[in-house]
Parts: C-alpha cells; structure tokens; sequence
C-alpha cells in the first residue's frame, strides 16, 4: 500500500481530491489531503512545506503529488516531508535559487492564464470569475462537477509562491514524475513535455484530459499514479 500526499494547486483546497480518493483506496492506497493557506499574504515557502509535512506526519514512504502552483514548491515539501517520490501534476516545475515568476518569465508561454482573467477583492488577492474557472481549469469536467467546484475556489493571495526563490539545496535525491493534461488551458501541454524532459529527466505521462484530471477522470488517474508508485 502507499499513502498518496495530495496538494492542492491556486485557490483550491483539500476537496478538489475528494473523488480521486477513493479511487485510490478502491486499489489499495491510501490518500491524504491538506488545506494550505494559499488564500494568506503571509503564506511562504516554508510555512507551504510545513503544512504538508505535518499532514503526513506518520506516514513514512508517501508519495508526493502537487497539482498547478503546488509544483513551485513540491520539492522543498518532499524534502520537508520524506517523501520517496514527488509527481508533477499539470504543475509548474521551480527550480533552486529562483522564484516562480523568475521562473515563469525564463520560460514563456508556460502557463497560460493571464492576470486579466482574474478579478480582485479588498485584500488584493486574486479572485477566479466562474466563466474563467470553468474555461481553465474544469473544461472537461461534467456540468455538475464543474459547478460543484466552482463553488468551493478560495481567493488566491499573492503571497511569498510567487516571489520567494526555492531554497538552494533542497531538492531531494527521489525519482520525479510529471502527468501532463493534453488539453490543459491554464499549464502549457507543448511547455510541459520539454520541460519534464529538460528538469526532470522524464518524459511526461500524457492525459486525454484539461487541467484537473482528478474530477474530470479520477479512475484514469488513480491508474496512473498507482502505477507510478510500483514501479
């Protein structure tokens, strides 16, 4: 059995894993999901990690997967948390001694939602419109599923994920993985595919999928990463 540690991308939560995990428990795994604080201006690198690490506190030998922003700091929460693996989930891929923008700007074209796609709310954060949500993130999600996540979304704080460069150093000596969406409209598919290959040194697991495979095809995707545990 293998305990998956699911975390969760930008203005999302735990429940965006709710249908993804009994579909791991249905093969034998466990999962555990965490709420980070993506919605606090004071949320950093660290404190993203530590969230993780203390959710999986006691489960030795998981396997870590960060979907979207959660990418820009999986290797410090694997590193943090002791995982034996970390899989890239239509996710930014950070890299040591910059921040994601830095990262972003080196790499144009990586990610494909725009700042005007967002409105914004008293604190500054960054609020996601239901039609842009729907077109970015659950494109291929059934109405009903798209709409129940919708709802949930948190506001996004532009916090210390988007500015604080990855500690050097803090990669871990574990195998990666990436799983990519093919028709992903908010991480590149075309970027994803170099970009797993360049940092990484995998080639990407590709989905028939939009960027949220875990409600769009959560059967598929358990598939995948069981067998991406076993191997």
């Amino acid at each position: 059995m293998t305990t998956f540690g699911l975390v969760h991308g930008g203005g999302h939560g735990a429940w965006c894993w709710d249908l993804l995990t009994p579909e791991l428990q249905a093969r034998g795994h466990d999962a555990v999901a965490m709420d980070v604080a993506i919605d606090r201006a004071d949320l950093t690198l660290e404190r993203a990690a530590g969230t993780v690490a203390a959710a999986l506190a006691g489960h030795p030998g998981h396997v870590l997967v960060g979907h979207s922003l959660a990418g820009s700091y999986l290797p410090l929460a694997a590193a943090r948390s002791g995982a034996r693996m970390m899989i890239f989930l239509c996710a930014q891929i950070p890299a040591e001694g910059r921040s994601r923008m830095q990262v972003q700007a080196a790499e144009p074209g990586s990610v494909l939602a725009d700042r005007a796609d967002f409105d914004w709310d008293d604190e500054g954060r960054m609020v996601i419109p239901p039609d842009v949500a729907r077109r970015r993130f659950f494109g291929d999600c059934d109405d009903d599923v798209a709409a129940w996540a919708i709802a949930r979304l948190r506001p996004q704080a532009l916090c210390a994920l988007f500015d604080e460069p990855l500690p050097m150093g803090c990669w871990p000596d574990i195998p990666s993985a990436y799983i990519l969406g093919r028709d992903d409209a908010s991480v590149s598919a075309d970027w994803a595919r170099v970009a797993a290959r360049e940092h990484l040194g995998v080639e990407a697991i590709e989905l028939e999928s939009a960027h949220s495979p875990f409600l769009s095809q959560p059967a598929v995707l358990a598939d995948v990463l069981a067998n991406l545990a076993t191997r």
